[in-house]
């Protein structure tokens, strides 16, 4: 694939990522029962969150924690990609 490979890394905390998924899950399940999220998951993700990104290509961290402007976030991809 010709082109240069950029990761975007949007990360947030445990916290956040477990209230979005299940405001997701809610909003899905209208008329069905809503799975109970884990006890576990917290920390499962937690674990995966410190792994950080893949590492195979140059990566742009984004935090996720608050809503993103893309305005703020486009530039640095552009810049990292080289087409500016």
């Amino acid at each position: 694939m010709p082109g240069k490979v950029l990761e975007t890394y949007c990360h947030c905390s445990a916290e956040t990522a477990i209230e979005r998924f299940t405001i997701r899950q809610q909003k899905a399940a209208i008329g069905e029962a809503v799975k109970a999220i884990s006890a576990g998951a917290k920390t499962e993700y937690q674990i995966r969150a410190s792994l950080g990104p893949l590492g195979i290509t140059d990566s742009i961290p984004v935090d996720t924690e608050a809503p993103v402007n893309l305005q703020h976030v486009s530039p640095k991809i552009e810049t990292m990609l080289e087409l500016k």
